[in-house]
C-alpha cells in the first residue's frame, strides 16, 4: 500500500510541475480560442456561389464585366474586395475618355490608409463612369452585380478577356478555390490569434473588414496575391 500510495504522490506532483511550466494557462487558451471563434463566426457573409448572375465574365483580378448590345462592356468588382475593405469610403476612378490597358490600374477602393487596386481586365476607352457609385461607394457592398456597376468601357480588345474570364459553373468553381486560398492565406497570415478560428465554410465569405486584423506586411501581400493580374499566357488560375 505505501509503495502504490508513494507512486500516486510521484504522479501528482509530475502533473502539477506540467501545468506549472505551461506558458498559458489551458483555460485562459480555451477562454481566448472560443471568444475569437463567436465573435469572428457571428460576422461571416454567406456569399450564393451557385447563384452568381449568369452572363457575368469574372476576372482572376476579382472584376467582372458585361457584354452590352452597343458593343461596350459593363465592369464592376465582385463581392471580395468590398467585403475585405468592409467599408469602402473612397473611389479612385479613371475619367471618361481614358484609355486603359488590359493589366493597368482602373480603380482604387479606399478605406482610410487601406487601398485595393483593382486591374482592368481589357484595353479599350471608358465611355462612362456610373456617378451613383462614385457618390456612394457603399453601393459596391450593397448590389455589386447590378447598381454597383463602374464602368462602361469600349473596348478594342476583349478576346483576350474572353479567354481568360469565368463564367458560369466555372466562376463558381474559381470562386469557391478563391475562398479556399484565402482561408489558407488568413492561417498563415494569423500572428495574433485573431484569425485562426474564422472558418470560411464553402460560399463562405470572411470577416468583413477584416483589413484591421492584419498588419500593413500582410494586407500588401494579400493584395498582390488576390488584385494584381499576374502577366499569364492564356491560362487561368
Amino acid at each position: 500500500m505505501a509503495v502504490l500510495f508513494l507512486i500516486a504522490m510521484v504522479v501528482v506532483l509530475l502533473g502539477i510541475e506540467i501545468v506549472r511550466r505551461q506558458k498559458v494557462p489551458l483555460a485562459q487558451t480555451v477562454g481566448t480560442t472560443a471568444h475569437s471563434r463567436l465573435h469572428l463566426v457571428g460576422h461571416v457573409r454567406s456569399l450564393p456561389i451557385e447563384s452568381l448572375p449568369q452572363g457575368l465574365f469574372f476576372d482572376r483580378g476579382h472584376t467582372w464585366f458585361h457584354l452590352e448590345p452597343s458593343g461596350e462592356i459593363r465592369l464592376g468588382a465582385d463581392l471580395l474586395p468590398a467585403t475585405l475593405l468592409g467599408h469602402v469610403e473612397d473611389l479612385q476612378l479613371r475619367a471618361p475618355g481614358a484609355e486603359v490597358k488590359a493589366g493597368e490600374p482602373i480603380v482604387g477602393l479606399v478605406k482610410g490608409a487601406r487601398r485595393i487596386t483593382l486591374y482592368s481586365p481589357v484595353e479599350g476607352r471608358v465611355s462612362e463612369v456610373n456617378a451613383a457609385v462614385a457618390a456612394d461607394p457603399a453601393s459596391l457592398r450593397r448590389d455589386p452585380f447590378g447598381a454597383g456597376w463602374i464602368y462602361r468601357i469600349a473596348p478594342r480588345k476583349v478576346k483576350p478577356a474572353l479567354i481568360e474570364a469565368f463564367v458560369g459553373d466555372e466562376a463558381a468553381s474559381w470562386m469557391r478555390r478563391e475562398l479556399e486560398r484565402l482561408r489558407d492565406f488568413l492561417a498563415l497570415a494569423d500572428d495574433r490569434g485573431s484569425l485562426a478560428s474564422a472558418t470560411l465554410p464553402d460560399g463562405g465569405l470572411p470577416v468583413e473588414g477584416i483589413e484591421k486584423h492584419l498588419d500593413e506586411e500582410s494586407w500588401e501581400r494579400l493584395c498582390r496575391e488576390f488584385f494584381y493580374r499576374w502577366p499569364t499566357k492564356g491560362g487561368k488560375r
